[in-house]
Order: structure tokens, then sequence, then C-alpha cells
């Protein structure tokens, strides 16, 4: 599979026909029926955007999420993501991981995912669950937030 972003395309989709033309466009890449293009120059325009894309050279990124429940409740597990992938991505492997974590959030139009609860314990009126990189809070959401290598993000469980 290739992935470029928000598009997941099989290398096997693309050479099954050969009206097709890959543009691309500093990180995004679109493609259009107009242009016919025989197979082995379609092979190596996918070969180019693997090469500059960086998702299968590069491997994954490697971090820690500590659960943080004050006073004293702290658990740390090791996930990745993909490369430049997302901390939504990362805690979802973690999710399926089986290292006894889990955690749920609620889908948003505008804002992507939201954390609802982590490990069995959900925000409500007086608590929230705040993200930080270390002990700075990020200032984007899990589905925006691209951890880096052996980064330490932090899930605390804070009072409104």
């Amino acid at each position: 599979m290739l992935y470029f972003g928000m598009v997941i395309l099989s290398l096997q989709e693309l050479l099954s026909t050969t009206y097709v033309c890959v543009h691309v466009c500093i990180s995004k890449f679109y493609v259009c029926p107009a242009v016919e293009m025989k197979k082995p120059a379609l092979l190596s325009a996918a070969l180019l955007l693997l090469f500059f894309s960086g998702t299968s050279a590069q491997g994954n990124t490697n971090f820690r999420v500590q659960v943080n429940v004050p006073p004293t409740n702290i658990k740390t597990y090791n996930t990745s993501t993909a490369y430049r992938g997302s901390l939504f991505g990362g805690l979802t492997r973690l999710k399926y991981s089986n290292q006894g974590f889990n955690f749920q959030y609620i889908p948003h139009d505008d804002y992507g995912p939201f954390l609802q609860s982590v490990n069995g314990l959900a925000g409500n009126s007086s608590h929230y669950w705040q993200l930080l990189s270390g002990t700075t809070p990020l200032n984007v959401g899990m589905g925006c937030y691209l951890p880096t290598a052996n980064e330490v993000v932090t899930l605390k469980y804070t009072k409104i």
C-alpha cells in the first residue's frame, strides 16, 4: 500500500489502468484520467512518489504515551505511528497492541477526533483529558498533532 496523507491506494490499483496521470505538488499528489501513460512509466512515477514522500523509506516514529491521573496514577506505554503520522494513529495502534491501553473518542467533522475517555475514565463536567508534549499543552488535537521520535506525549486527567 502507498499512504499519502488521507488517500490510500494500492500499487496494483494504480497499475490496473493505463489511463492515469500522476501529478506531484509539494507533499500532495493528484491522479487524473487525462493522459494515457504506459505501465512502466507509471511504475517509475509511483517509485518516485515513494522516494519523495518518505513514508516507506523513513519507517515508523516511535514515541511514548504517558497516562497521568493525579495525584499518583501514572502509566507509560510505548507505541509508534507512520512517519509523519498523527497522535491519533499512534493511540489507535497502541489500543490494539494488547498493552492494556484503551481510549474512546468522539468524531467531529470540523475539528477531528475529540478524546472522550482513557482506560475507562471519561471526561465530565469537572475534568477533561489534556494533551501535552512533556509539560507543554498541545496547540492542536490528536488528529493533527505529529509526534516526534522518542517524544513523551502525556494524556493528563485535568480538573477544569
